[in-house]
């Protein structure tokens, strides 16, 4: 029992030192680490989900589809390197034509969105996914709000075009799944 509470001790003293130390790994950068840790959650960038609700349907070739997504901060701190990306599933369509994607955010200027071909593997759906997007800081309990525009050329493939939208915050990118929200939708082109 002695040579254990000795153990602690000199363990206890080692950490506080490297804590203090320039450069060191200490106690106090491994506490942040398990803060930042746990503060990453599904859910704490709340978005709403529109699988269950209207679809977006377009009749002709270049009419425009715009969806709003309120995305919330639930936290009650701020949440920087927020970011976003979509992935839009490409069963049956042209690997060559994904819808056309503009997005905004805030009534800001408009991006263009470009798109990688993700062949299905292994019984998965083929996708277009998007690159990560960059949002900014989120205040805590803020609500910011992303705009999409989407339109369909002539060489597009008719039909439903489901999709999701996942919301993250850099330092989140590495625990768990890190996604901390994310959004279904579809869009109809007949």
């Amino acid at each position: 029992m002695i040579t254990r509470i000795r153990r602690t001790a000199v363990l206890a003293a080692a950490a506080g030192l490297l804590a203090v130390l320039p450069g060191g790994v200490g106690v106090a950068q491994a506490a942040t680490a398990r803060t930042a840790a746990a503060a990453c959650y599904d859910g704490s960038l709340q978005a709403p989900n529109r699988d269950t609700g209207p679809i977006e349907t377009a009749s002709r070739v270049g009419q425009k589809l715009d969806i709003l997504t309120p995305v919330h901060n639930l936290d009650p701190v701020a949440r920087s390197g927020a970011e976003f990306n979509i992935v839009i599933d490409a069963v049956r369509k042209n690997a060559h034509v994904p819808p056309t994607l503009w997005w905004r955010m805030d009534n800001g200027p408009w991006h263009f969105m470009s798109f990688t071909w993700r062949p299905g593997y292994g019984g998965d759906d083929p996708t277009w996914q998007s690159p990560e997007l960059g949002l900014g800081t989120f205040a805590a309990h803020q609500t910011r709000t992303v705009e999409i525009s989407t339109s369909f050329s002539s060489g597009s493939t008719k039909g439903f075009y489901p999709g999701s939208e996942a919301f993250e915050t850099a330092p989140c990118e590495q625990v768990g799944s890190g996604i901390q929200g994310s959004s279904g939708f579809t869009y109809y082109y007949i």
